[in-house]
């Protein structure tokens, strides 16, 4: 799990950190997927993450049931690297 501190946003750090873990992922050939933090999935979508799943809220019992965000994006294996 990572995260970049609201100090350090918007200076091209998380970028990297999911392009690396994308580049990773197509390495591997494994899908890649995301937990968003709460307003925060546009980014994730420009990186290629685009397809919402689901939310880390959902289902009875979650401890997470009604926390806001918590969208999971997910990108398909990219084949032919």
């Amino acid at each position: 799990m990572l995260g970049v501190h609201p100090d350090f946003q918007g200076k091209g750090r998380g970028k990297a950190l999911v392009q690396q873990g994308l580049g990773l992922a197509d390495k591997e050939g494994v899908c890649a997927s995301v937990i968003s933090a709460e307003g925060k999935e546009g980014f994730y979508r420009k990186l290629g993450l685009d397809n919402q799943v689901g939310t880390a809220s959902e289902g009875a019992g979650n401890p997470m049931r009604g926390v806001q965000g918590g969208y999971i994006l997910f990108r398909e294996v990219i084949t032919g690297n």
